[in-house]
């Protein structure tokens, strides 16, 4: 047995021709192997990037509708019997307080330096920017019969309506309203 290898049905090789390495079409096919599956690496990696990217998005948005309406939801479980006016821009309320001198509340769509977006002004405030980003802002006012688009004067309706169109999409909340009762005791 010889120590040599043997190719082709058993054709020994030269040590000289054994250690050559590999040839040229070894190595094209080798680059050719290792750049297909790069390739897909990345795609699969751009694309786990874009989704992750996207839901991050979609979590702030999410995480910011939920700031408004909850904003909106505790302001309007503490409303006060007088003061409430509402039209389809805008919305304003009084708040009951334990002193029983409720701040004035109002909600609409301001231009700022960076866009629209939705603030909540109290007392002589500016307000604070409660969901930024809007492209309108819709109020109507349920009245026990149909939806109207003002509330009627001296009445509180039966429920609000809020719509918020952002990205192209519209989102929308409705609200019924209940009074707070302040109950004060004989000692108070």
């Amino acid at each position: 047995m010889s120590a040599y290898r043997t190719i082709n049905g058993g054709f020994p090789l030269s040590p000289q021709a054994a250690d050559r390495g590999f040839t040229l079409i070894e190595l094209l096919l080798s680059i050719s192997i290792g750049a297909v599956v790069l390739s897909a690496v990345y795609q699969i990696y751009s694309g786990v990037t874009r989704s992750a990217q996207r839901i991050e998005v979609a979590a702030d948005q999410v995480q910011a509708w939920r700031f408004f309406t909850e904003r909106l939801r505790l302001d309007l479980a503490n409303l006060s019997a007088d003061g409430f006016e509402g039209d389809t821009g805008s919305l304003g309320f009084r708040l009951v307080e334990a002193n029983g001198v409720g701040e004035r509340v109002r909600y609409g769509l301001f231009e700022t330096a960076e866009g629209l977006e939705i603030r909540r002004s109290a007392g002589t405030s500016t307000g604070v920017a409660v969901y930024q980003g809007a492209e309108a802002l819709g109020f109507r006012y349920f009245d026990g019969k149909d939806w109207q688009k003002k509330s009627a004067e001296g009445t509180l309706p039966r429920a609000v309506e809020c719509r918020v169109r952002k990205d192209g999409r519209q989102q929308t909340l409705i609200l019924g309203l209940q009074l707070q009762t302040m109950v004060q005791g004989p000692d108070a």
